[in-house]
């Protein structure tokens, strides 16, 4: 915990490297590197939908965008939701330490507020070190639901749809009651 919080403190004070993520398979061994069009480092996970970035010696919160886990009720003395901490933990075992941002075509280059949520968060789609996209894998795996802000459809809506489908019918995570 000590080193990631180490490299997660280097990557907010020296910004982040190239871009270039590489994961490893179950064996240890190199694969293929994903380069990420926006690489950003992450210092922390919120919640299953949210984390704390570093770009450039800056932080800043994004928000998943079209999907919604289940709520921590962190802020609150509400008990976390259902699955809401397997959200998170997925969240924090997938992103690792440096992820890419992604946007919608009408947020780039000039983010306008169909593209930040309520709390002014932006709303981006997160590529993994393995080039999954986080939101279709939370949505896929049944800890987090479509979610549609103010009813703009995304440019990721139909597959976030063809995922929830799968986890309803699988009767993975949320849908399992």
């Amino acid at each position: 915990m000590n080193r990631a919080l180490l490299l997660a403190f280097a990557l907010l004070i020296f910004g982040c490297g190239d871009g270039v993520a590489s994961s490893e398979s179950t064996d240890g061994a190199s694969t293929t590197a994903v380069v990420h069009k926006d690489p950003v480092g992450v210092v922390a996970v919120l919640d299953g939908d949210t984390l704390l970035v570093a770009r450039g010696g800056s932080t800043f919160k994004v928000r998943l965008r079209g999907v919604d886990t289940p709520e921590l009720n962190s802020d609150s003395d509400d008990a976390p939701e259902a699955y809401a901490e397997d959200a998170r933990t997925f969240t924090l075992q997938s992103a690792g330490l440096e992820v890419g941002l992604e946007y919608d075509a009408s947020c780039e280059p000039n983010p306008n507020p169909t593209c930040l949520d309520v709390f002014g968060r932006s709303l981006v789609y997160v590529r993994l070190g393995s080039g999954e996209d986080l939101g279709s894998e939370l949505v896929r795996q049944g800890l987090a639901s479509l979610l549609v802000f103010d009813d703009q459809p995304f440019d990721r809506l139909d597959a976030y749809v063809e995922d929830q489908t799968y986890a309803q019918e699988s009767a993975l995570g949320i849908w399992s009651d």
